[in-house]
């Protein structure tokens, strides 16, 4: 409910920062690709101009679900 925008960075467009009030709460967050920043900036973007709006059907239907990632280092 804080968040009042989102931006993608100029540096890595893999990241994008997160505002919120008060203003000390701004976040980065970095995502491994470019598309999913954007989906990420896109869907945060829609929940800031309408907040009342309910998640997408396709963010429901992960609820639930227990997600598992392997990486490399």
């Amino acid at each position: 409910a804080s968040i009042c925008g989102v931006s993608a960075s100029k540096r890595d467009e893999r990241c994008c920062f997160l505002y919120a009030l008060p203003p000390a709460q701004d976040v980065q967050l970095c995502f491994p690709s470019v598309g999913h920043c954007q989906w990420f900036c896109g869907l945060i973007q829609a929940l800031v101009t309408n907040p009342d709006s309910t998640a997408p059907a396709e963010e429901a239907e992960g609820v639930g679900e227990v997600l598992e990632f392997d990486y490399e280092y």
